[in-house]
């Protein structure tokens, strides 16, 4: 018989053709070079019929890996003493250019490791998450970021080397071999102490601690949103650059909020985190109704009221008895810096007798007679050449230090970059986890952040579980290819899709700031099939609107299970009385039938023969 395989074949069918070419039922399989990847389905002849493939943007030739991957299936073990490969005659590629991909190196693996904020998060320690760093810098995509730190390393290594290969020795005859001892060892004690002043700058840089935080706690973006969007003109705020501030007036686009300074300036607040506190239970202070109008910024607003009347309002603001927040975070900073004081002494006191130990011995190292010995060419060649290399060697000592400290610093920025975007969302605060971290930790999904986001902001609510499955699947499609879609959606799902958007770009600009692209986002082109199919549409009705294989279709509505399953027993770890929770279930229920459970249930099959 003859047979295919590619990924957009049903999985039940897959399976099919694999157990039949397996059992020799079956003698030819036409496949894609997906039957290579992760099965064991070894054949006596492998016909490779194109030295090519495309690769989304233009058609190239294939890698020696991917030549390998394929031919590696020739021979059947303890059946065929050998296996075969087959190339046929191509006009466009020559056989010079096949010879070199068959025969050529194999390129090395590369990491598929790929960070997301629910690993961050049930790895967390607090409050600096020196275990996620940890697992960072000992990562396989790491170990391979890192390539150049090893080539120098390696360089340094190799250099040592050749030193060691010249011929040491005084050749005048002073002393015998004593003065090459001495030289040797004021050199040893040099590159030890430079390597101890490497080792102590880093500690003192370790060691001063992040003076930006505040003593109190910062109310986070979501909280400060629905307090502002309730908020009386004359309302008093903290800010981190003007202090003590009014809320005049909410805008509905183009900032946050107008404030009133003690300055007499209605400035505008264009972030959530300018406001560093909100004073609970304080009674607005009255403001003129000119104030408490203003659309716009305006630079001095005593064109709009008398300076009597300013001071009668900032009069009122002390009458409330406002904690004096700048005297605590300057108290803050001089206390943390108190704390610290003794162990930075310490440091710097070694650091600068380490310092001076480098300067003498490098004093000693040229003021040695060998160094200058000139009494015979072939010394003195040894010695320029020793002095050239060690030259060198400093060199890449330097550039060693900088690429050390550049992969520390871009290791320590990732993970300050997650650890904005998490306390700017509510999932850490000061580096602790708050409550709502346990939701993010249990959903393992690229998109996991922005799920978690649409359940705390109800985006759920009120969709029934058609609806409900429809939504979990726009995260569930990962191709990129371009489709016909033929699906409309009602009034509902379009609206919730435009919060979905303004959601995702908030997500984004949020991970862009800090340096990350972590989310990818809803795909655009992927709607209604999922609703369809839990309204009790065939797989053949489906088809026929969206330019998808049933293959597609079915291992995109098994992704959406498996999302809506990680919700949903999250939600039952966490909150057991969230509507939600139903919600799924009842979706689970409408999804899970005809071709869909089937495939669910393909891995829990009898093996061959049983």
């Amino acid at each position: 018989g003859i047979g295919f395989h590619h990924a957009g074949l049903l999985p039940v069918l897959k399976q099919l053709v694999e157990v039949l070419f397996t059992e020799g039922l079956m003698k030819v399989v036409f496949a894609t070079e997906t039957l290579a990847l992760g099965v064991n389905m070894p054949a006596r002849t492998v016909v490779i019929g194109r030295m090519t493939k495309w690769d989304g943007r233009r058609r190239r030739l294939l890698t020696p890996n991917e030549f390998q991957q394929m031919a590696g299936r020739a021979g059947r073990r303890g059946i065929d003493e050998r296996g075969n490969i087959v190339v046929p005659y191509s006009p466009w590629i020559t056989f010079k250019e096949v010879l070199a991909v068959a025969t050529g190196e194999l390129e090395p693996v590369r990491s598929a490791f790929t960070i997301r904020y629910n690993t961050v998060l049930n790895l967390w320690d607090p409050p600096r998450g020196d275990r996620v760093r940890q697992l960072f810098q000992e990562s396989l995509a790491q170990y391979q970021a890192a390539q150049r730190v090893r080539m120098l390393e390696e360089e340094i290594l190799e250099i040592g080397r050749e030193i060691e290969a010249i011929p040491r020795g005084c050749l005048i005859g002073l002393d015998g071999d004593e003065l090459l001892y001495d030289y040797r060892n004021v050199v040893a004690q040099l590159n030890h102490a430079k390597s101890q002043e490497r080792h102590l700058e880093h500690d003192l840089a370790q060691l001063v601690a992040d003076l930006d935080d505040r003593p109190w706690a910062v109310p986070a973006r979501p909280v400060l949103r629905r307090l502002i969007r309730e908020m009386a003109p004359g309302t008093p705020l903290h800010t981190r650059e003007r202090g003590w501030v009014l809320f005049l007036n909410r805008l509905p686009y183009g900032g946050i909020a107008l404030v009133l300074t003690r300055e007499g300036a209605a400035e505008l607040l264009t972030e959530y985190r300018q406001i560093d506190y909100v004073p609970h239970d304080v009674e607005p202070v009255p403001v003129p109704e000119a104030l408490a109008q203003l659309s716009e910024p305006v630079s001095n607003v005593r064109g709009m009221v008398r300076d009597e009347a300013l001071a009668a309002i900032w009069h009122a603001v002390d009458q409330r008895e406002l904690p004096n927040l700048d005297a605590m975070l300057a108290e803050y900073r001089r206390q943390l810096e108190e704390r610290m004081a003794p162990e930075r002494r310490r440091l710097e006191e070694r650091l600068s007798a380490v310092r001076q130990a480098v300067h003498e011995l490098t004093q000693q190292r040229f003021q040695h007679p060998c160094h200058a010995c000139h009494r015979r060419k072939e010394h003195q060649r040894n010695l320029q050449r020793i002095a050239r290399l060690e030259q060198e060697r400093a060199e890449r000592e330097t550039q060693l230090g900088r690429e050390i400290a550049a992969e520390e610093r871009r290791i320590r920025e990732l993970l300050r970059g997650i650890r904005n975007v998490l306390e700017y969302f509510g999932y850490l605060h000061r580096g602790y986890p708050t409550n709502k971290a346990d939701t993010l930790a249990d959903i393992f999904d690229t998109n996991g952040l922005i799920l978690c986001e649409m359940i705390d902001r109800d985006f759920f609510k009120g969709l029934d579980p058609p609806d409900v499955a429809e939504v979990f699947s726009w995260f569930a499609f990962d191709r990129e290819a371009r489709f016909a879609n033929h699906f409309t959606l009602p009034t509902k799902l379009v609206l919730l899709r435009r919060r979905l958007e303004s959601l995702e770009q908030e997500v984004f600009e949020i991970e862009r700031r800090n340096g990350l692209a972590l989310s990818t986002g809803h795909h655009e082109g992927f709607y209604g099939a999922m609703r369809a199919w839990c309204n009790g549409a065939t797989m053949a009705e489906l088809i026929e609107l969206i330019e998808l294989s049933e293959g597609d279709l079915v291992l995109t509505f098994n992704k959406t299970l498996d999302l809506m399953r990680q919700v949903r027993e999250m939600l039952e770890k966490l909150y057991p009385d969230h509507p939600l929770r139903w919600s799924i279930a009842a979706a689970e229920a409408l999804a899970r039938r005809d071709i869909i459970e089937q495939s669910l249930m393909i891995g829990l099959l009898p093996p061959v023969g049983t």
